[in-house]
């Protein structure tokens, strides 16, 4: 999961320890080693095109079982679009 320029309060401690392979605005210091604070590089997120950009951290770090991985068969992104059904990032 991506979760990120949300304006909702949420506690990011308990979401960066209950969660793995995401990528979550403001959890630096509760980091796990599977979690990222990154910006994800969206396409147009003004626009509404939430598709990772080819140079986004996002992409190649979700799960690494081979169930997870994307349509081309390489490591699943984080966020909507990747993994098995999700369609990949936009080039």
């Amino acid at each position: 999961s991506v979760l990120w320029g949300n304006s909702g309060a949420c506690d990011r401690k308990i979401l960066a320890q209950k969660s793995s392979f995401c990528n979550i605005e403001g959890i630096r210091p509760y980091f796990n080693k599977n979690n990222i604070d990154e910006d994800p590089l969206f396409v147009d997120p003004t626009s509404g095109d939430f598709h990772l950009s080819s140079y986004s951290p996002c992409i190649d770090i979700g799960n690494p079982e081979p169930d997870y991985n994307d349509q081309d068969g390489s490591r699943n992104d984080l966020g909507v679009y990747g993994g098995p059904y999700g369609g990949g990032f936009n080039q």
